[in-house]
């Protein structure tokens, strides 16, 4: 063999391993891209996913600040009503004091006109003759 021949056989060698070689690094090649590919893919999909959860993250913290409105305004408003209530507590304890006040007056009031009745009998009664007195004093003791 000739030496022109050994080099061609070595060249062919060397390109052989070298191509083989190129390959081997363009399949590693494609798989990194196919791998870039799914990751650029599943990023993607996690975008996609980080958007609909930060809507409904911002859905959520609207609601829990309505929610929030609300119990606020609620306090607010139990704060009134039991303000109202001590109010119509204190008003129903004096609405008592008076009626038990009247009706304190309305006894002594009955007290006094049966005294007044009592008094204009007995006015009526010495007005009478003595005779008349005595049997009125009588049927009194009597009854």
């Amino acid at each position: 063999m000739k030496l022109n021949d050994i080099t061609t056989l070595l060249i062919i060698a060397v390109a052989d391993a070298t191509i083989q070689q190129l390959a081997d690094e363009n399949k590693q090649l494609r798989e990194h891209v196919a791998g870039y590919d799914r990751l650029r893919a599943a990023h993607g999909q996690l975008k996609g996913r980080a958007s609909d959860l930060e809507i409904r993250i911002a859905r959520a913290d609207e609601t829990a600040r309505r929610y929030w409105t609300m119990i606020q305004n609620g306090d607010v408003e139990v704060r009134q009503l039991r303000a109202q209530v001590e109010e119509l507590g204190r008003k129903n304890i004096a609405l008592a004091a008076e009626a038990e006040n009247a009706d304190h007056w309305a006894r002594v009031a009955d007290q006094a006109h049966r005294r007044i009745d009592e008094l204009e009998a007995a006015f009526q009664v010495a007005r009478l003759s003595a005779e008349s007195r005595d049997n009125v004093i009588r049927m009194v003791r009597a009854a």
